[in-house]
């Protein structure tokens, strides 16, 4: 029978609007959520915990006001968990009644195996009227194979992408183990997720670090003896094992190597195992078990979180805590679709729903923002961890590539002051890979008008950024994100989307914030000078500091600059009140798209797009509140190109006495040849000038296949080989 836990919930809501109005009560909607997984069995914790999370999260929401509904009522998430056994029959037929009442949604189920059956009941594509398939949104937390959600346009997953945790673990395993030769790999061979993951993701992402996996030995995850598989690990004698089970098994297994005195030098484990069951279970012998995981309670408010889901009967774990984002992402998703959950209207309600849900392109994590790809699938941030003394200690803070920040493995973060507003500006930074920055050179980034150095520099475009490329170099990389991009601050204008007012973030404004983080580095590093890495508008207040603050400045490249034209002779720009304006995925799409001249292939990889839109708005915390979704930038930027091409350039070239390099794609039609040269020719001072161009490169060749070339000519530029 299903469970039900909304009535304390209930409670404590009208307690909150009873104290809260004084006078006058809310009238309180119900939200009816059926929610599924395994209560009993072998995994009977992934659903025990999941209960609880989604029972603690809909109290926090209560008690922060509920659901704000269209029609001024408060919704309260009415919560039923029923236990489908880890059977996919079983969860079929629980999908299919709560289809037939009026449940808005479905959360769950825990397995992987249940949940590959369970989405083909579900309308494979909406709107398909010759498909008879389930028309409920199912949002799932637990079941972790990779690509299910593509099995039905109905289907959402928040569960952790391995292929990027796992390959962030072995490059972690070839840093810290450089002696590391062989693999041995152990298994539950009857379940799903963990036959699937190790198969697909971990051997193969392990054989791609340059490991040599040696072979295999697995049991049922209803076992309860492990001496053979522990011997055939000891027979092994491999460098690293890898134990891809769940808790339960995981722990037999790790004591039977205890008892057999089996110690390999490393120990890895599945994502499922990062949970304080595992320690709870077999303590000692979890000790240097490393795993990456998508959720940790190594913060006050996520320690908060635990103690909360600890409240309601289960352990915070990456796949419980999978269910309370869930829970707050359907909060923020009821109310902007604008539904008032209702049982004469749960058809349509479910589809306004399902089409939010589509749309939407990030969700607010416990760890971070959560990216969300075309094909319904979260990209979650994660860390790496290891069992300590009955404990999970980050080790490292590896994330997702589509992180917020984009943050990589070793990366620093830095917000500094900038004048006397209080307002912050952010730096990342990534020193050379191999030995320390002293004697090295140092480049900063500096992007142009619509994206930050996360979506820039910093993106892993084909596994990895330009930073990165120079970093492997021996170059200390640097990148500012200016005011009112990325990890900066915002202007406060920009709050309100109906300010008006002068454009934010002039060439003058944007060369001092150069100028301020140029010097931070200069006193961290202890270095005199450094080059700039500009790109498209960026290259305008770059120029500009060059001709004040040559004493900061040791190389100077311009990649699509912008140039000196008459094309605007009436232009007023500057003076439209607009301080700023939005941006959407699919304008940025059409744009870099469409700079590849007619008839010839793309150059910039869908792959890295599909992820790209989603980390593009992560990058404004607002993004999800416009509609459609839309990154908010100064507008500043446009109107500097719109007076630099009607006449008013805001630098001399010629006052610039640095080597400079001009760098651009045959189709930059944003630097055009006409543009290069007037801007070579006008570099009359620079001691060395280049100027390189790049075949079949847009203006966004950092984007795009010839990235490569572009990044191989600015390291020869940097390091200074055509010095004079």
């Amino acid at each position: 029978m299903p469970q039900r836990g909304g009535t304390f919930a209930a409670f404590l809501l009208a307690m909150t609007v009873m104290t809260g109005t004084c006078c006058a009560k809310q009238r309180v909607t119900s939200i009816k959520i059926a929610a599924f997984g395994a209560l009993t069995g072998p995994v009977q914790s992934f659903g025990i915990n999941s209960r609880a999370a989604l029972l603690a999260a809909a109290q926090r929401i209560d008690r922060d006001g509920g659901v704000k509904l269209a029609d001024g009522s408060v919704g309260h998430f009415d919560i039923s968990y029923t236990d489908d056994h880890c059977n996919a029959d079983d969860a079929i037929a629980f999908l299919k009644q709560a289809a037939a009442a009026d449940t808005l949604v479905a959360i769950g189920p825990s397995c992987s195996s249940v949940a590959e059956p369970l989405y083909g009941t579900l309308q494979h594509k909406v709107d398909d009227n010759n498909d008879p398939g389930l028309r409920i949104p199912v949002f799932t937390d637990g079941a972790t194979k990779a690509n299910l959600a593509r099995l039905s346009e109905w289907a959402f997953r928040n569960s952790p992408n391995e292929g990027d945790m796992y390959e962030s673990l072995w490059a972690w395993v070839r840093q810290q183990y450089p002696g590391v030769r062989t693999v041995y790999t152990a298994e539950e061979s009857d379940f799903a997720h963990s036959h699937s993951t190790l198969q697909n993701i971990i051997s193969k992402k392990a054989i791609a670090s340059g490991l040599q996996v040696l072979g295999n030995t697995g049991w049922s995850i209803n076992d309860t003896a492990f001496e053979a598989p522990a011997k055939a690990i000891g027979n092994s004698h491999a460098d690293v094992v890898v134990i891809s089970a769940h808790a339960r098994t995981t722990c037999g297994v790790l004591t039977q190597l205890a008892q057999q005195n089996i110690h390999p030098k490393l120990l890895i484990g599945l994502t499922s195992a990062s949970t304080p069951e595992t320690l709870s279970l077999c303590g000692p012998a979890a000790d240097g078990l490393v795993i990456p995981t998508s959720f940790v309670a190594n913060t006050p408010e996520r320690q908060r979180q635990a103690h909360e889901v600890e409240a309601m009967g289960g352990i915070a774990d990456l796949h419980s805590m999978a269910g309370w984002e869930i829970l707050f992402t359907l909060q923020q998703a009821i109310e902007q679709s604008g539904i008032v959950p209702g049982p004469q209207t749960v058809a349509s309600d479910r589809r306004k729903l399902r089409d939010t849900l589509a749309h939407l392109q990030t969700m607010n994590g416990v760890m971070g923002t959560i990216n969300r790809t075309p094909q319904r699938e979260s990209l979650k941030p994660f860390v790496l961890v290891r069992a300590e003394h009955g404990a999970w200690k980050v080790i490292s803070s590896s994330t997702s590539a589509q992180d917020v920040h984009g943050q990589t493995a070793g990366e620093e973060h830095f917000l500094i002051p900038f004048e006397a507003g209080g307002l912050r500006l952010f730096l990342r930074h990534l020193p050379p890979l191999h030995g320390s920055t002293a004697g090295t050179k140092s480049v900063l980034f500096v992007h142009g008008a619509t994206f930050p150095s996360a979506l820039a520099a910093a993106y892993p475009f084909g596994g990895h950024s330009w930073m990165e490329d120079l970093a492997r170099a021996g170059i200390d990389s640097w990148a500012l994100d200016f005011m009112g991009y990325g990890g900066s601050d915002r202007y406060p204008p920009m709050s309100d989307p109906a300010a008006t007012g002068a454009p934010l973030l002039r060439t003058e404004e944007a060369s001092r914030q150069i100028e301020a983080a140029m010097r931070f580095i200069r006193d961290k590093q202890h270095m005199q000078k450094l080059s700039i890495i500009a790109h498209s508008w960026g290259t305008l207040p770059s120029g500009l500091l060059a001709t004040r603050h040559p004493d900061l400045l040791d190389r100077l490249v311009l990649f699509g600059p912008v140039a000196l034209r008459h094309e605007h002779p009436d232009d007023d720009s500057a003076n439209k009140p607009a301080p700023a304006w939005n941006v959407t995925v699919e304008a940025q799409r059409k744009r870099f798209y469409g700079y590849v001249p007619r008839g010839e292939a793309p150059v910039l990889a869908a792959s890295d797009m599909a992820l790209w839109g989603p980390a593009y708005l992560a990058s404004d915390p607002n993004s999800g509140q416009r509609t459609p979704p839309s990154v908010r930038v100064p507008y500043g930027p446009l109107a500097d190109l719109d007076r630099a091409w009607s006449g008013h350039f805001p630098y001399d070239p010629s006052r610039i006495r640095v080597p400079v390099l001009i760098i651009r794609g045959e189709w930059d039609d944003v630097t055009t040849n006409k543009d290069a040269h007037w801007l070579y020719e006008s570099l009359r001072n620079a001691p060395v000038k280049r100027d390189v161009v790049i075949s079949r490169g847009t203006h966004v060749m950092h984007l795009e296949a010839s990235r490569f070339q572009l990044y191989r000519e600015v390291q020869t530029f940097v390091e200074g080989a055509d010095a004079p």
